[in-house]
């Protein structure tokens, strides 16, 4: 799609979280704990996208080889109770007055959101490049393109798309 000349919003310093290591804080050969972002409007996809640059798809490329845990919603973690409840509550406000049928959600990490919104009768399809997703994806049965957004392929028109937890990577 035609992306706007000039960015939209331009972070020179923002947080970028991953987790690959028991202790924060990088050490040689660790990616860094902060890098600029720059966010562009996307008139094709009706969205604000992060634009691309060479140096953080490389950090991207490099935290996924390294398997990285880079989500907190995923089965067994503390905050799926605290902050991906309020998420949810969020989440269902929007489908009560936007019934959605197919949800796509980028970022999809456990697929815990997924796996709820499929328990509601939804069509949900995942795109998120971590292999965590895509096993979590295969045990809940859940399709999981694993790419960076947007993937190459996309079999359905979503009447909804979210992400939460994701801007930070």
């Amino acid at each position: 799609g035609k992306i706007w000349k000039s960015p939209l919003i331009e972070i020179p310093s923002m947080p970028f979280y991953w987790r690959f290591k028991e202790m924060p804080g990088a050490g040689p050969g660790d990616p860094p704990e902060r890098v600029p972002f720059t966010f562009d409007y996307d008139p094709c996809l009706d969205l604000v996208i992060e634009r691309r640059s060479a140096a953080l798809t490389a950090l991207l490329s490099d935290v996924y080889s390294r398997h990285a845990n880079v989500g907190f919603l995923q089965d067994g973690h503390s905050l799926v109770n605290s902050y991906g409840a309020d998420f949810w509550r969020f989440l269902s406000e929007v489908l009560a007055q936007y019934p959605a049928r197919t949800v796509l959600e980028v970022g999809c990490g456990g697929c815990v959101l997924l796996e709820r919104l499929k328990a509601l009768g939804c069509q949900v399809v995942g795109v998120d490049p971590s292999p965590f997703a895509a096993e979590a994806g295969r045990r809940k049965d859940i399709n999981v393109i694993q790419e960076i957004f947007p993937p190459s392929s996309l079999n359905c028109r979503p009447d909804l798309i979210f992400q939460v937890d994701v801007l930070e990577h």
